[in-house]
């Protein structure tokens, strides 16, 4: 399943997914916000070089062409910008890791 095949909405970048875009979507995975609404990126290789090739990668491994991006943050908390922000929330939540341009830091 492609993008392509998968979207259809002739933009590479949408604030909204139409709702036969999110009913596609659910009829196969559960990357939808609780209240049945979200957002379509399509990516390329040449826009998005190695973010695309990390989609494509994750696609080859478990059979899932879409990766659900949300909000980086703990609730009630700002947006995290820093990679110091990043790490502290990596030691205070139950996340596993985080994944930086270069590298990936784990939890130990």
């Amino acid at each position: 399943m492609t993008a392509i095949t998968t979207f259809s909405t002739g933009t590479p970048v949408q604030l909204a997914a139409p709702n036969q875009v999110i009913g596609r979507i659910s009829q196969h995975y559960k990357q939808i916000a609780l209240d049945g609404t979200g957002r379509v990126q399509t990516l390329t290789h040449a826009n998005n070089g190695r973010f695309y090739e990390l989609v494509k990668g994750f696609y080859a491994k478990t059979g899932v062409p879409i990766l659900l991006n949300t909000s980086f943050n703990r609730m009630g908390q700002p947006i995290i910008e820093t990679p110091t922000d990043a790490i502290e929330c990596l030691r205070n939540t139950g996340l596993d890791c985080c994944v930086f341009e270069d590298r990936i830091v784990f939890k130990k």
